[in-house]
């Protein structure tokens, strides 16, 4: 049945990325085609870069 297919073709396509405890932390499309989305853990980063600049000595 095409309802099978489309099934399994989603479930090739969607990428569950799991947190340290399990949780579903974001489910992202595994589509080489489409731009970077960012995740919640790349936003944390990005704050704390912003909020503590690198010093170089």
């Amino acid at each position: 049945p095409r309802n099978e297919l489309d099934i399994q073709a989603k479930k090739q396509c969607i990428q569950v990325i799991r947190d340290i405890n399990g949780h579903i932390d974001h489910v992202r499309w595994v589509d080489e085609t489409a731009p970077p989305t960012k995740t919640r853990n790349d936003e944390k980063t990005e704050e704390k870069e912003e909020n503590n600049p690198i010093q170089l000595l």
